[in-house]
């Protein structure tokens, strides 16, 4: 199997800050895993804010962000690092159309774990017998920050997760510093979505960053 490695500058534009409603968008259900400390909070903050936290993040419990792009609203659930995996959290890797599993490029380790964790969403969407209607996107965070993990370990990632049986693998590089590949991520989420019929109709209306 192939994937692609996309580390492009981000060139993020919100159009607007104020609330408004995503009646005109599809909704996307993304769910964000990988062990703590690797990154996944600042890319969902990155994409959905345009920018970086100002403040250090600590340790977290799930965090839901929404925004529109690229004519689709994005439910994205933050989970806590994966050493803190709560039956909610399997509960959400069983129901997402998307996964972002996030390891980081300096962190060997974080790449094993990574491993763990395709296997338990291949698990969760056997059950549902819907591996068919699964995407994973491998989400190498820390791009600017001298790496450790060879792209042969990412490859053998994305191979682990098409021999589960899932729909669709492939794998980027970002740095939510920079925002280079931010973006590239969360737009190949919509493509996959679209090939795969992964949107979802909303349970309930509300209000969404544009």
């Amino acid at each position: 199997s192939t994937w692609g490695l996309h580390s492009s500058k981000l060139a993020l534009s919100l159009h607007s800050s104020r609330l408004m409603s995503s009646d005109s968008a599809k909704d996307l259900m993304v769910g964000v895993l990988g062990r703590g400390q690797v990154g996944k909070s600042l890319l969902c903050v990155r994409f959905v804010f345009g920018h970086a936290p100002t403040e250090p993040r600590g340790p977290h419990l799930e965090e839901e962000y929404v925004r529109v792009a690229n004519n689709v609203t994005y439910h994205i659930l933050d989970m806590p690092g994966s050493d803190q995996i709560s039956m909610c959290t399997e509960l959400f890797m069983a129901r997402a159309g998307v996964v972002v599993i996030a390891y980081a490029l300096n962190d060997l380790d974080s790449v094993t774990e990574a491993g763990v964790l395709v296997d338990k969403l291949a698990a969760a969407r056997v059950r549902l017998n819907q591996l068919e209607k699964t995407a994973v996107l491998f989400v190498g965070c820390k791009s600017d920050l001298p790496r450790t993990v060879s792209q042969e370990a990412v490859q053998a990632l994305v191979d682990k997760a098409h021999g589960h049986g899932i729909a669709a693998a492939t794998a980027f590089e970002c740095s939510s510093v920079t925002g280079s590949g931010v973006d590239e991520i969360f737009k190949a989420a919509a493509d996959f979505a679209k090939a795969l019929d992964l949107f979802v109709t909303p349970k309930r209306k509300g209000c969404v960053m544009m």
